[in-house]
């Protein structure tokens, strides 16, 4: 917590806060808007919150890449990363206290952003926001873990460029090309994830959204404890970057 506190402090002067609060509000008006004004007042209300979900989830590879690139590239400002490797006694506190940081932010501004919309939209249930939350949530997690591997070992330049790449396989994604594939590219979670949900919401028969988490957890607890495990293995003997790289 002492790491988490730590982490909140260096946050507290800087735009980062600021963005994962303005985002969700920014989003939630302007797709509130489009559903009054645009065609899309004509799609059913499953639909409208299908189609606001589902591009949500494929926005935020991009917009993970540009703030994990933004916090990483503050630390090397800062120090060339020796306050993030020698400011705990286990570097493991230090990651898993950067990336809770990360998660935590990502959480709010998630939760604020299908919050804003429902209060301004209606018609929808909080069971139904909350599975909506969750999924985007759960499937956000190995992009940070892929981001902060990247932001801390390459730069943060290749964390924005890997978030624009991941946000066009995430919208090619939700289409019948994804169909297949979608389970081994994290970067799709996000958005495929809620998608099914709230299609099968519309279904009587539950069995397609079982089907799909069921394929999904084969491949993604696997893929997360990968992900976790190998990037504590690799933080423990990692020196930073020096200012060439």
């Amino acid at each position: 917590m002492n790491v988490i506190k730590s982490e909140l402090y260096k946050l507290k002067h800087t735009r980062v806060p600021w963005i994962h609060i303005l985002l969700p509000i920014i989003y939630a008006l302007l797709f509130w808007g489009a559903a009054k004004v645009t065609t899309l007042k004509n799609f059913s209300i499953a639909e409208i919150y299908q189609s606001y979900a589902s591009i949500l989830g494929g926005l935020l590879p991009t917009i993970i890449g540009l703030l994990t690139a933004q916090m990483i590239d503050m630390e090397f400002e800062a120090g060339r990363f020796q306050v993030l490797l020698a400011g705990t006694k286990r570097r493991s506190q230090s990651y898993l206290g950067k990336l809770s940081v990360l998660l935590l932010g990502g959480f709010v501004a998630i939760t604020m952003s299908i919050g804003i919309f429902t209060l301004l939209f209606g018609n929808q249930t909080l069971a139904d926001g909350v599975a909506e939350i969750f999924f985007l949530f759960i499937g956000i997690i190995s992009v940070y873990l892929i981001h902060l591997w990247v932001s801390l070992a390459i730069s943060g330049s290749a964390s924005i460029g890997l978030g624009f790449i991941e946000m066009l396989l995430a919208f090619l994604c939700m289409t019948g090309l994804g169909d297949k594939i979608w389970y081994f590219l994290p970067c799709t979670w996000p958005t495929r994830l809620t998608s099914t949900f709230l299609l099968s919401k519309q279904m009587t028969d539950q069995s397609l959204m079982y089907t799909e988490l069921i394929k999904w957890s084969y491949v993604a607890i696997p893929m997360l404890l990968v992900l976790m495990i190998g990037s504590l293995a690799w933080f423990k003997w990692w020196n930073g970057r020096t200012i060439n790289e």
